[in-house]
């Protein structure tokens, strides 16, 4: 069980294994922002293995989260009340599973989603392509 932060932060941070920063690359970018990343974790110091586990939960932020975000505008809903939000995650996470599978088009999954909306014909085949 991870410990609580709390005014006790002494006896919170008593499992602790290590903490880690890091600065992430601007490769597209002229300057650098200065973000900085900190990370608590309760695995034992080891920079090779931590940053393993870093770059894997940013390949999971990139690879998904990123793409929902941009494709289907997630974090721009304005859906908030109930069940809702969890209700139009799991939708949003059914047509990003469907587009992906379709492949008659080379387009990216925001192209493909707005060619549905338009295309009667498309929608068929997106639907058709899919085996969910």
């Amino acid at each position: 069980m991870v410990p609580r932060i709390s005014p006790g932060w002494p006896t919170a941070t008593a499992g602790l294994g290590c903490a880690a920063s890091s600065s992430p690359p601007a490769p597209c970018r002229e300057h650098t922002t200065g973000d900085r990343r900190l990370c608590l974790s309760r695995l034992p110091a080891d920079a090779a293995r931590l940053a393993r586990v870093v770059r894997s939960h940013w390949a999971i932020e990139n690879g998904l989260h990123w793409v929902l975000d941009v494709a289907m505008h997630q974090d721009r809903t304005r859906i908030r009340k109930d069940q809702a939000p969890d209700h139009l995650a799991v939708l949003h996470h059914i047509a990003l599973d469907v587009l992906k599978q379709e492949r008659t088009e080379t387009l990216g999954i925001k192209n493909k989603r707005l060619v549905a909306g338009g295309d009667e014909a498309y929608v068929l085949r997106v639907l058709t392509a899919s085996d969910i």
